[in-house]
């Protein structure tokens, strides 16, 4: 009986010693710490790089200048436009520069202020608003009429700056009208050029050299830096 129960005793110790062998020879497989199980991870190019093109306009808002006497200094100040001018060439998109009778057309130019405006309507700000008026004359000959008044009005700059309550600030050209009974005002008579269906003059600017340029521009340059000139009168300032 004690030599049954040993026995019994020494197969029970061998199988247990035998589970316990085969718990420690088993190995467990390595887990890659750069996976989330059930997930598959892709290798992503990053994204290409898009350069956009040149806009018309800079960040400002103030079409970007091009070069010429012809192009616009949409930079300049109000006073800049201030004083005596005398027509010196003409321009035609066909023709390029023209020759003018000397001394035969002047344009004079003057500040005006709209007093506490309300220049801007969404946000209710007040400011004093600057606008240009004169007038056109002419001594030549073949004219005989009496100076055509003209203006331009605030909002019609390049550039309405409208910083807050009391302070806006314009410039570049100007969206401008010459109330002529002529709407070529006299341009045949004055270059020797006559231009079928000729409109009125609507704009007035400043190139870089100085000099003001009245002309006609179908795609309103004082707004947008791709248009052009169809004709054009071009002044420097008069002699004192």
């Amino acid at each position: 009986m004690k030599r049954n129960k040993a026995k019994v005793v020494a197969l029970f110790m061998a199988a247990a010693m035998g589970i316990t062998m085969i718990g420690c020879g088993a190995e467990e497989a390595p887990k890659d710490s750069a996976e989330t199980p059930g997930t598959s991870v892709e290798s992503v190019a990053p994204a290409e790089t898009v350069t956009p093109e040149t806009p018309a306009e800079t960040e400002a808002g103030v079409p970007a200048t091009a070069e010429g006497p012809l192009a616009l200094n949409y930079e300049a100040e109000p006073e800049a436009y201030v004083g005596n001018w005398v027509l010196v060439n003409a321009y035609t998109a066909d023709d390029d520069m023209l020759e003018v009778e000397p001394e035969a057309c002047y344009l004079e130019i003057e500040i005006s202020v709209d007093t506490n405006k309300l220049v801007d309507e969404a946000a209710y700000i007040h400011a004093d608003a600057i606008n240009l008026q004169g007038s056109m004359s002419f001594a030549h000959a073949d004219i005989d009429v009496d100076a055509y008044k003209c203006s331009g009005n605030w909002s019609d700059w390049t550039v309405v700056d409208v910083v807050g309550e009391g302070e806006a600030y314009f410039k570049g050209a100007v969206k401008f009208k010459v109330r002529d009974d002529d709407e070529g005002v006299f341009f045949d008579v004055l270059t020797g050029t006559e231009i079928e269906d000729m409109e009125m003059l609507n704009v007035l600017g400043m190139n870089a050299d100085g000099q003001m340029i009245l002309g006609y521009s179908d795609g309103h340059i004082e707004k947008n830096g791709s248009a052009e000139w169809e004709y054009a009168y071009i002044f420097e300032k008069a002699a004192q």
